[in-house]
């Protein structure tokens, strides 16, 4: 497994993790980044799903004192959105095995905003901007006004991943930007990456 370390100090760890690697154990999955950099010590600041890469910020202390002050993705959708702010309550989904969370309610409200980047035939590449941390917050917001992401096998358009992408074992999210400050150094951090070029590849099919 090769990961790549994007800032590293006393304090903090930041890398970029690809897809198909979880970033804590899971008893259906044991590749991932915390038993990777042992015998280092790292404790988790964000969570990336298995299958979305980007950036993942670890502390070396056990207390940490981090606001973030943006987090921006970049991702694949079936179809062109109008909607520039998502605003719906998410909930734990306890009906069902097959999807963790679902648009509900009596949920907690979360907040989503995007702009295209680029339409093509049938996707479009947006930038997202979340504001909260709920679990599957873009995914249940983009599934939900009818533009799923790419790839996305629990929430997405199955037969339009079949049919067009021809299975490709991926979702196409990906974790760009953030800006946040640790409080205990007042330090700003500004942390951006690259799209990857399969994503760029991928619009243009």
């Amino acid at each position: 497994m090769k990961i790549s370390i994007l800032y590293e100090d006393n304090f903090l760890l930041i890398v970029k993790k690809p897809y198909n690697v979880c970033v804590h154990k899971n008893k259906c999955f044991d590749k991932n980044l915390v038993d990777f950099f042992k015998p280092k010590k790292v404790y988790i600041i964000n969570r990336l799903d298995k299958d979305v890469s980007g950036i993942v910020i670890f502390s070396k202390k056990k207390k940490s004192n981090i606001l973030f002050l943006k987090k921006e993705y970049v991702a694949l959708i079936l179809g062109k959105t109008y909607i520039n702010s998502i605003y719906l309550p998410i909930r734990k989904n306890k009906s069902s095995i097959n999807f963790i969370t679902r648009v509900d309610k009596c949920g907690k409200y979360c907040l989503t905003t995007n702009k295209i980047f680029k339409t093509y035939k049938y996707i479009s590449t947006v930038k997202i901007c979340i504001y909260t941390g709920r679990t599957h917050q873009i995914r249940q917001h983009f599934s939900y006004i009818g533009c799923p992401i790419l790839g996305d096998r629990k929430y997405g358009n199955f037969f339009l991943n079949k049919k067009i992408y021809k299975k490709k074992n991926r979702i196409f999210l990906f974790f760009r930007k953030t800006i946040f400050y640790d409080f205990s150094r007042k330090i700003v951090f500004n942390i951006i990456l690259n799209i990857p070029e399969e994503f760029k590849n991928y619009g243009s099919t």
